[in-house]
């Protein structure tokens, strides 16, 4: 049968259901939906993201994706707090929406984490 989940020429994974087709869920792409549903989960709203390296195709369009939405990179070198005591540090990119982000609040926000974690 093969593997449930292929690529498009964009790279982009999706899944196919038993006989082959895409899912219905490609219906949903390019139409904008991802968003407007994130303009107002933010709207009057701090956020603090972090997303993977820019290191491929998919990675650039999933940061040009958050800069349209006002989205701004941080060159602060971040590491994602392991979950499990013997998992590796994962190098990641910190993103907000708040123009006033300051290496301060940022270490502010890497206690608060470590704290909860």
């Amino acid at each position: 049968r093969g593997s449930r989940y292929s690529r498009d020429d964009r790279g982009s994974r999706y899944s196919r259901d038993d006989r082959g087709s895409r899912s219905r869920r490609e219906d949903f792409r390019s139409k904008k939906y991802g968003s407007q549903i994130l303009e107002k989960f933010i709207k009057d709203k701090k956020v603090i993201l972090e997303i993977d390296l820019l290191c491929d195709e998919i990675s650039l369009r999933r940061y040009e994706f958050y800069k349209k939405l006002s989205f701004y990179k941080y060159e602060y070198k971040h590491f994602q707090i392991p979950f499990r005591k013997d998992e590796k540090k994962l190098e990641l990119l910190i993103l907000s929406n708040n123009k006033d982000f300051t290496f301060l609040k940022y270490e502010v926000f890497i206690s608060t984490l470590k704290k909860y974690l």
